[in-house]
């Protein structure tokens, strides 16, 4: 769980960030995970862009999101998700306590 200071670092690297995936018309799918799953261990920060055609709320995805891939919503902008995962074994990021 990331606290207040730990979110703001996070929302302030993640706003040079550019949406690494877009979820449109098929929602979430199980090549989607994957791909996701892969830039939070490579990453640790991800944003993902919501597209209007998305058949699913972006409250529905941000659950879903959380519970399959085991990471923290550091911030959601409109339709922009951003998504934190500390990698266990070489984690790039370091936080603040």
């Amino acid at each position: 769980m990331l606290n207040i200071r730990q979110k703001k670092q996070l929302k302030a690297r993640a706003n040079t960030l550019s949406a690494k995936c877009l979820i449109g018309k098929d929602g979430l799918t199980e090549n989607l995970f994957k791909e996701l799953d892969l830039v939070l261990e490579k990453d640790e920060l991800l944003k993902v862009k919501v597209q209007r055609n998305c058949p699913l709320s972006l409250n529905e995805i941000n659950i879903e999101i959380l519970r399959v891939l085991h990471c923290d919503l550091v911030q959601s902008i409109g339709r922009v998700l951003v998504f934190y995962r500390k990698n266990k074994e070489k984690p790039q990021i370091k936080l603040v306590k």
